[in-house]
């Protein structure tokens, strides 16, 4: 099987569990390098993975790179996205695949010009729970499912997420509904199919 070879750019707190992932559990991947807009940051991963200390200019211009892994901060998905697909490399980006829906209609719109793949994170919905209940579903095992409930209990405190180190989370794109809700969502649009109308309070 021939490996994809990946530069992962942002490389804070989640690359470490991805590079984790990419380099010890699939075979089919081959890390390159990782970069950061924290030159510090990225020599740090680089050294502790044995991979390259990159530039995102580097990842972009490498040829020999098939696969850009995004784990930026949320504000920066939909640049480093569209830069690596401009530049002629698979993405897979951390959530959410940009801010605003325009911005995330155009990435598809450049990655289908391309012919370009394009996945995001959550993509817990394609793990073994999830899918036993999509099978559950198809068969009629339970009958034609009407209702479903999701819950998050979950608080962004000033004392866990101290700025600036973590100012995304007070910015469009940041919050709960960004970094939470995702994967209720993808899993109830999986299971049940696609959404007619929204309705929401502010407590």
């Amino acid at each position: 099987m021939k490996k994809l070879k990946v530069g992962l750019i942002g490389a804070g707190e989640i690359s470490e569990t991805y590079l984790n992932n990419m380099i010890n559990r699939y075979k089919v991947l081959e890390v390159v390098g990782c970069s950061d807009i924290i030159p510090s940051r990225s020599k740090n991963r680089a050294k502790q993975f044995k991979i390259k200390d990159m530039t995102n200019e580097d990842i972009y211009n490498d040829p020999g790179i098939d696969i850009v892994v995004n784990t930026t901060y949320p504000t920066s998905h939909y640049e480093v996205n569209k830069a690596s697909l401009l530049a002629g490399k698979h993405v897979y980006s951390e959530k959410m695949i940009a801010v605003t829906l325009d911005e995330g209609k155009e990435l598809l719109k450049i990655a289908k010009e391309k012919k370009l793949r394009i996945g995001m994170a959550p993509d817990t919905f394609l793990g073994a729970g999830y899918q036993t209940a999509r099978k559950l579903i198809d068969s009629g095992m339970i009958g034609e499912p009407f209702m479903a409930q999701a819950m998050v209990v979950r608080g962004y405190h000033q004392e866990r997420w101290p700025a600036p180190m973590y100012e995304f989370t007070w910015q469009p794109g940041g919050g709960i509904p960004f970094d939470m809700g995702g994967y209720y969502l993808h899993a109830l649009v999986h299971l049940l199919g696609p959404i007619d109308k929204v309705t929401g309070f502010i407590p």
